[in-house]
């Protein structure tokens, strides 16, 4: 059974599993990474996505950390213009670091299709940030660089944490004002490195602490959300480990005026939807993305949660080899909207024709959202990480009477069905014009924008089943 996905705003978080912790010379290969997960939620997540990143995912060696800002800022947001869903991206980078190893300069921000919109500095340090004399906000609403560090994203607001800043919410016992209320926490956290061996708690030279995978989430993480009465998610990169069983990157207070100590982790945890999650892999090693439908977290948290005993969902093995299905979203109700819009235009002929033609040709494959009717089919154009990708849309925009707008993607068509573009092109009426998703140079984004009526919905619907049938 395909489980249908509402409209409303989504958040992924990434974990990334590394053979290493920080480095300056990674910064390419980190944002290649961000760009190729935010590519595979943009195709897979029906709606708007916050999608957020571990803190210090870039570094800049002994440089400040605002120095790459712009330049980092400026490829997500050319990026992010290409998507037909909105996608926020929220990541952390460090910097300043001193030759025993620690970063001073510590930020938490968020990128959309207007650029930078927050920023942050860590607020609360742990015994190890005193000891580097790690920079530190004066208080947890103080702007940096003229930036907040809360932003806000489809009416909902989301508060930037830099690793231990979580802590702070709970030592601090800072207050969630009603009036500007925080939705949701985003705690950054940077490293959970292996525990310490036998051999190595026996040497007093060894420094590294366990990493309290299990207290993190249980105490820290849950402790925010019942501080501020909100979910509150993390991130972070398992260093040289997998990602440990009980990690969970959400959590939302259930247990009233209990003690964190006295719950199990699963008594607050959020459970991912496992049809949208992925793993990426990367230069270092594999980012595992795992998708929340956020407003069904804030309004159904008990609905949202791992069972007693529940293990992680384990990703099949089709999407850790890096290609990942592309399934049928589908909105209740949108198809028959799209048809109505249609009908209301006197193309509720032309629509039928067309919807029945694509569902002989590309049977189920097919996405059903409010203004879009969207059938895909396989993928020939070597497009990274998804098996299928879009073919042709119906749209529910204006258009004139007697007819139904059309979007003919030719380049994926042609590669498809091996034959040459014009072809495609003169299936069409000429009044069809070129088009590409802005900020986009992937030739799979190439289309062809333009109206059919009746006949010419019926000419495009026997061209096309004789490229499928080979005729």
């Amino acid at each position: 059974m395909i489980r249908q996905f509402g409209m409303g705003t989504y958040l992924a978080t990434v974990t990334l599993e590394s053979r290493s912790d920080k480095s300056a010379e990674k910064n390419g290969d980190r944002l290649d990474c961000a760009l190729s997960i935010a590519d595979r939620v943009a195709s897979s997540v029906p709606s708007d996505c916050v999608v957020f990143f571990p803190g210090g995912w870039f570094h800049t060696g002994g440089e400040p950390a605002d120095s790459i800002i712009a330049s980092v800022t400026a490829r997500m947001q050319e990026r992010l213009a290409s998507y037909s869903n909105d996608l926020v991206l929220a990541f952390g980078i460090d910097g300043l670091m001193t030759p025993e190893g620690f970063d001073r300069d510590q930020l938490g921000l968020a990128v959309g299709r207007q650029g930078l919109i927050a920023l942050g500095r860590k607020f609360y340090r742990s015994d190890g940030d005193t000891l580097g004399d790690v920079i530190q906000a004066k208080n947890h609403l103080v702007q940096e660089r003229g930036y907040d560090r809360i932003f806000t994203f489809n009416g909902r607001r989301f508060f930037i944490a830099v690793c231990y800043d979580v802590r702070g919410i709970i030592a601090l016992r800072l207050e969630n004002p009603e009036s500007d209320k925080v939705d949701v926490v985003l705690n950054m956290v940077h490293f959970f490195y292996p525990p310490p061996t036998p051999e190595q708690r026996k040497d007093p030279d060894f420094e590294r602490e366990p990493s309290g995978v299990v207290y993190f989430v249980r105490n820290l993480v849950a402790g925010a959300s019942k501080q501020w009465k909100c979910p509150a998610f993390a991130t972070a990169t398992f260093v040289n480990r997998g990602i440990t069983e009980k990690y969970r990157t959400g959590m939302s207070w259930r247990m009233g005026d209990d003690s964190v100590t006295k719950c199990a982790i699963d008594d607050n945890s959020l459970r991912p939807l496992d049809e949208l999650g992925f793993r990426q892999t990367c230069a270092e090693g594999v980012g595992e993305v795992r998708v929340y439908d956020l407003e069904r977290v804030l309004t159904e948290p008990e609905a949202c949660r791992y069972e007693p005993g529940e293990r992680t969902p384990q990703i099949p093995r089709e999407r850790q080899s890096g290609v990942k299905p592309v399934k049928p979203h589908r909105v209740p109700g949108a198809f028959d909207r799209v048809r109505e819009k249609a009908e209301e235009n006197g193309a509720g002929e032309v629509f039928d024709t067309l919807a029945e033609g694509m569902t002989r040709v590309f049977g189920e494959d097919r996405h059903d959202q409010d203004t879009q009717v969207t059938f895909f089919g396989p993928n020939r154009v070597g497009y990274q990480n998804v098996d299928k990708i879009d073919l042709v849309m119906l749209r529910s925009q204006a258009a004139p009477q007697g007819s139904l707008t059309v979007w003919v993607y030719n380049h994926a068509l042609a590669a498809l069905y091996g034959i040459d573009e014009t072809e495609i092109r003169r299936s069409l009426p000429s009044s069809f014009e070129e088009a590409t998703y802005r900020g986009s140079e992937h030739p799979k984004d190439k289309h062809l924008i333009g109206t059919l009526d009746r006949e010419s919905a019926a000419r495009f619907v026997e061209a096309i089943q004789g490229w499928a049938s080979g005729n």
